[in-house]
Formats: C-alpha cells, structure tokens, sequence
C-alpha cells in the first residue's frame, strides 16, 4: 500500500472511532494515529485529515445533505 494511501486509511478509521464514540477526545485521536503511523510525515498527514475533517463537519454534512434524496444526514449509516 502507497504511504499516503496508508495516512488516509488510518485518519478515516479515526475519524470512524470519533463517530461510535462521542467522548474521544483529540489527543485520543493523534495517540491512535501515532500507534498506527511511525513515520514522522505520515503522522503529520494524518493529523491533517483528522483534524481538517473535524474543523469542517458541519460543511461536509450540509454537502452531503444537499445531495442526498431522500435521507437526512442524521438517517445515513456511519
């Protein structure tokens, strides 16, 4: 698997745990991604994915409503 492709597979399973729990705090999040990417860089991607994701959730869930015919964000799966 490419590196980058490995960044953004481990922020997306991160950003899966912040959705089953909702008591898991940032630094939760950067300790996961530090357990699963020990390459400086790559961590550094991932905190940027993460916490890029995070900051923009509301935008990225209006988009998603937008779009969706007949289902409301909140109906949609994880």
């Amino acid at each position: 698997m490419a590196r980058r492709s490995r960044a953004r597979e481990i922020a997306l399973q991160a950003l899966y745990q912040r959705d089953q729990n909702k008591n898991l705090t940032n630094d939760d999040a950067v300790a996961f991604l530090a357990r699963r990417l020990s390459e400086p860089e790559l961590l550094e991607l991932g905190k940027l994915l993460y916490q890029g994701t995070v900051e923009h959730l509301k935008e990225v869930d209006a988009r998603l409503a937008k779009v969706a015919d007949n289902w409301s964000v909140d109906r949609m799966a994880i």
